[in-house]
This record gives C-alpha cells, structure tokens and sequence, in this order.
C-alpha cells in the first residue's frame, strides 16, 4: 500500500552516512572513558554507554550530554567487573552483561539496582564471560554466554528458558560469539566473532541462516564484535578489526559501509558496539579511541530534475526519483513531486517523515 503525500520542495539524490556528534576521551571524570564496550538506547533516545575499565555505567542524551552515572569496581548489587554488553526494555530498564562477575544485572532507568541473576559455571542459567545482551518487545532477555560458546533466553525475571549452541564452525555454532541483537519480528541476530560471521535464528533458537567469513571484502568480518537493527529491519555490524561498519538488509544483502582505522570523525580504532535509536541515528563505541560517535543517514538535493520530469512525461504513472530510506521514496506523477510512505502487508505505519 502506497500514501502519497504532496512534496514540492527536495529532490533526495542519495543516502550518505554522516559523522554529527562524538563526545568521550580516555579518563574518569564524567563523560570520559576508559575502554567503552557496550551502548544501548532507549525509547526517549537516551543513550547508554558500558565504561567496561571504569566499572560503570554512563547515560547521555542523544546529543552526548551527561545525565548520569552508577558503578564501581566489585562483586555486590550495582559494583561491575568489566560490564560489556547493554541492553534496555520498552519500560527503561537497563540489563547489563557483567562479564567478569558471570551474571546479568538489571537496572531502572536512574540506575537503582533491580534484579540480577547468573554465576560462574556452565549449567542453565550460569555463564563464562557474558558479553552481549538483548532484550526484545516482550521483556524476554537473550545473552551471548561468550565463553560458553552458546546463547541462554531468560523470562523478564531473569528465569532460565532456553539455550542453544556449542563450540564450532557449523550452523547453529559458535565461536566465541560477543554481540547479539533482536529485531522487531523477535529475530536474533549473532556476532559470531572467532568464526567472523553474523547467524540469524528465530526467537526459541532455531537456525534460519547466515552470513560472512574472513576477509575484507563486502559482507566479510574480522573478529566482528557488535550487532544492531534498526526499525525496518536492516542489521549493522561492528567489524571490530576492520574499523569499520558495514550495512545489511533484512535479506542479508549489503547496502553499505563506512569507516577506516583512525582518530579523526568516522573513524574508528576497534569499534565493538553499536545501538541505532528510534529516529534511526547510528552509536557506534569507538573503543580504541574512548568516544562514542554518533551517525546519522542524510539525503542530497537534487537542483536539476530534468531527466525525472521527461521521464514523466513519457509514461501514464510516477516516475520514482530517488529512494530516501527502507520506506520512503519520492515520485515525480504529473509534473508534481510526491512522498510516499509504504506500508507493510500487515498495514502498520513503518516510518513516517515530511520534507519541508
């Protein structure tokens, strides 16, 4: 289903990927890091940064703006050793993989200490060196059990469900995998970071697919670290070692890349995280470099749209001019310019944006 929406003003030519923020540096003062490895994002755009070598954990506004704080080095409620993976609910609730302490804790969105759950070992619902955690729609909590070579899902209350995975190369293996992600169908996608691929399963482990190995072409990984997905589906993937990141649709299919080894803006020294908010901008942990970077995808005007308007002239129905985003693309039809909105088949409103 298409809406089409009267537009007479931008022509967008194509999407680029662009540095808009960074904040953070090597310390311990408030908004400076040491060795960040986990960010996540929540409903208000807050942003949530794992400062893995200064036990703690940082929240930011969208703009890198310090809000807040809580953590220490140790073993009890709230105190972290080496906190990793981040993860939030839809109700602000922050769960943290505490790697060197072999357990889950969660938190509310000031940071007072909830629940936790997990000990050192390889039963159900013990872990090896946690290292990615997500959470999807309904609160259910998936955690790549890192050194045990496995993923656990856990109820909202922390309660043991399900696993699947063991040490290898094969579907439905793993090899130390440390990120982890959820799309909005109940996906999870898997950093699989010693075999340098991305698996797909659905939400109780049952393998769908995957993709990647060694290499530096598009669509291989070294040691990649970090996974994300935005709302329509596509999956970014930290590909640590390459200091770069790289873009896939739903389909597995490559849409883009960016980032090279580097200090200045978008580039990265061992990105291993990233988070893509609800309006679609990109965090990316730059670990090497202390900072957190922001990303956001922007549309080029076209000024001449000459070749569009023959065009349109020429056939009885819209001409498409450029596609802006997974669902929104702008038609030239009867010497007018258009904005549509698609639906999915299930009819639900994907994304929404006017251009002024």
């Amino acid at each position: 289903l298409l809406i089409f929406i009267a537009c007479d003003v931008c022509f967008p030519e194509d999407a680029n990927i662009t540095n808009i923020d960074k904040w953070g540096s090597l310390g311990k003062q408030d908004g400076r890091f040491k060795t960040p490895s986990g960010i996540a994002a929540d409903n208000a755009g807050n942003i949530y940064v794992a400062d893995k070598e200064n036990y703690r954990i940082q929240k930011f506004d969208s703009n890198g703006t310090f809000i807040n704080k809580w953590g220490s080095k140790g073993e009890a409620s709230d105190e972290f050793k080496a906190p990793s993976g981040l993860a939030v609910d839809n109700n602000g609730n922050v769960y943290v993989a505490d790697k060197y302490n072999c357990r889950i804790q969660e938190f509310d969105k000031d940071g007072t200490f909830v629940n936790m759950w997990g000990s050192d070992g390889e039963e159900d619902g013990a872990f090896s060196g946690p290292s990615g955690i997500a959470v999807d729609s309904n609160k259910y909590i998936y955690v790549a059990d890192t050194n045990n070579h496995r993923v656990q899902k856990f109820d909202p209350e922390g309660k043991f469900i399900l696993k699947w995975g063991s040490k290898g190369n094969r579907n439905a293996e793993f090899n130390t995998p440390e990120g982890i992600a959820v799309d909005n169908a109940g996906n999870v996608y898997v950093a699989d970071t010693n075999n340098h691929r991305i698996q797909k399963f659905d939400s109780n482990g049952t393998y769908i697919n995957k993709w990647g190995s060694r290499g530096k072409n598009d669509r291989e990984f070294q040691y990649p670290k970090g996974v994300a997905t935005d709302n329509s589906g596509n999956i970014y993937v930290a590909d640590t070692e390459h200091n770069r990141i790289q873009k896939f649709d739903s389909n597995r299919a490559f849409l883009t890349k960016w980032g090279s080894y580097g200090r200045k803006d978008g580039e990265f020294s061992l990105p291993c995280s990233i988070t893509v908010d609800s309006s679609g901008n990109v965090y990316v942990v730059d670990s090497g470099n202390n900072r957190v970077e922001k990303f956001v995808f922007q549309s080029k005007i076209v000024s001449n749209v000459k070749t569009a308007e023959r065009k349109e002239k020429e056939v009885s129905m819209p001409v498409l001019v450029q596609t802006i985003s997974d669902t929104l693309r702008t038609y030239l039809f009867k010497s007018k310019l258009f904005t549509i909105l698609e639906r999915s088949k299930m009819n639900e409103i994907l994304a929404e944006q006017k251009f002024q």
